[in-house]
């Protein structure tokens, strides 16, 4: 499959062409939430916000991830949440915290029928753009190709640009 690049306020990465992109009518430069449309229901997300506000919020990077991990397991659906991954890495230059998590969500009637799907995201800091950056994809259903996806998932994170890197002289 081919890719193409996505190219918004400064940010780029290489999507799948067969991507489709919802960007909130609300997004603007300082704070913006993408949505990206992949097969089998399968959705790829990118926020971003004001650094500083995180920071504030939150006084590591760690923590931010915790707090994002415990909203998922707050979901109204969410039956039970478990971290099969969590490991440090770079985007960009940052230091990122990726996370891989098994979500056992309820559906049907009554909550009758439990899903399991996969959650998998990167949290990190852009000082540059004074910007933080959380990025997560989660599977549609529970007839997902999971080591494709992470594939995916790992190609387009390690095509992320946040702010333009430096050519050294």
């Amino acid at each position: 499959m081919t890719n193409s690049t996505f190219a918004i306020y400064g940010v780029s990465l290489e999507v799948p062409e067969d991507w489709t992109v919802e960007v909130n009518p609300k997004s603007n430069r300082q704070k913006c939430d993408i949505a990206f449309h992949m097969e089998e229901g399968n959705k790829f997300y990118l926020s971003w916000g004001v650094l500083n506000e995180a920071q504030e919020r939150f006084k590591t990077l760690d923590e931010h991830v915790d707090f994002s991990l415990k909203q998922v397991q707050k979901g109204r659906d969410v039956d039970s949440l478990e971290t099969v991954e969590r490991k440090d890495g770079e985007v960009n230059g940052h230091r990122s915290i990726f996370a891989r998590v098994s979500v056992l969500v309820r559906s049907g009637f009554m909550g009758r029928t439990a899903t399991r799907r996969v959650f998998l995201s990167t949290h990190f800091y852009c000082p540059e753009t004074m910007r933080f950056y959380v990025v997560y994809l989660l599977s549609g259903s529970a007839q997902v190709d999971e080591e494709s996806m992470i594939t995916t998932y790992r190609d387009v994170m390690s095509s992320f640009r946040c702010h333009p890197t430096s050519n050294p002289s």
